[in-house]
């Protein structure tokens, strides 16, 4: 699957990347030794035995300086398929926010794309909306709506993110999607820019995907048997930015420890629709794409049975700060 309508953009390169998957080779989650896990012709990826974290290096990356994301995936029936599932989504987010014993009403949508959580937000009936984003077609689209939209800066998103531009301070703040596009310790990164937030600042939502789901666990099948599409899929191979990190229950759940939050909910969720699978599929042939419906209804219900999701969404709140 890929989710490239929702994260933030650095500028691109076509050289290799510079920064190895793990520092000095060890976990950078529980700081355990890391082992190799994938390599093929466009990454290479180690994993912790102990938290099951996995950090990619990708060879090579295509795109260009002040290039749009927007404009790098299928602008029709691959949209409006992703756009059923992220409105799905957003609903059961707001649900679950909304059940919390303090709901927070002002939500900041950090690497917003093209909007539709908020858009289902405001259909909620929530007012004190907001995005931020990279893109000057995100940012747009924003405006367009009447929302108040922030411009990410494309090194440093989260060290010069500059709330108080906002005409509200949020009391959430949601990543969905996008610390997974971020390769390094994201808690060096985080955790002192989370400590000079403004208390009112109370939580916190992550959505990334997670190696535990039905999907991952074909594709780490399929490269045994030297089938390497999928998984270059998963990681979003030959996109910018592509997927330097892929969490497990486990190191999400200390991932989020570290920063200084307390889960309050956790969803999980498939990441797709079995009946719109085939207009995700772009790059497939027509006959796959016809199949597809089947099978991902196929997959959806295994997935379901065996509790093997595709992403997380933890909701958290702020202890410290």
């Amino acid at each position: 699957m890929n989710d490239t309508e929702h994260h933030s953009r650095r500028p691109a390169t076509t050289d290799r990347v510079s920064g190895p998957p793990a520092q000095g080779g060890r976990c950078w989650v529980c700081e355990q030794g890391t082992r190799p896990f994938w390599a093929n012709d466009a990454l290479q990826a180690v994993e912790c035995p102990r938290c099951g974290h996995i950090c990619a290096e990708h060879r090579e990356l295509s795109g260009s300086p002040g290039a749009d994301y927007h404009l790098d995936y299928d602008q029709g029936d691959f949209l409006a398929a992703l756009a059923v599932t992220r409105r799905r989504q957003a609903g059961r987010l707001l649900d679950a926010l909304q059940s919390l014993p303090e709901p927070p009403r002002a939500l900041f949508d950090f690497g917003c794309g093209r909007g539709f959580f908020l858009d289902v937000a405001r259909e909620r009936g929530l007012e004190r909306l907001a995005g931020g984003d990279v893109s000057d077609l995100a940012l747009q689209l924003l405006r367009e709506r009447g929302l108040p939209a922030l411009k990410l800066d494309a090194v440093e998103p989260f060290e010069r993110l500059e709330l108080s531009q906002l005409p509200f301070l949020p009391e959430a703040l949601l990543f969905l999607d996008v610390l997974e596009h971020f390769s390094g310790n994201l808690v060096a990164r985080l955790q002192p820019w989370l400590r000079a937030l403004p208390g009112a600042v109370r939580y916190l939502v992550i959505k990334v995907p997670v190696r535990e789901g039905l999907l991952f666990a074909l594709a780490s099948g399929a490269r045994h048997l030297r089938v390497e599409s999928l998984g270059k899929q998963l990681f979003q191979v030959g996109t910018f930015p592509p997927h330097y990190q892929y969490f497990s229950h486990r190191s999400l759940e200390q991932f989020v420890g570290q920063l200084g939050l307390r889960p309050v909910a956790i969803l999980d969720d498939l990441d797709f629709e079995p009946e719109e699978l085939g207009r995700r599929m772009s790059g497939a042939s027509a006959w796959m794409r016809r199949l597809a419906p089947l099978g991902g209804h196929l997959l959806g219900s295994t997935a379901r049975l065996f509790g093997s999701l595709d992403s997380r969404i933890v909701i958290a709140q702020r202890t410290t700060g």
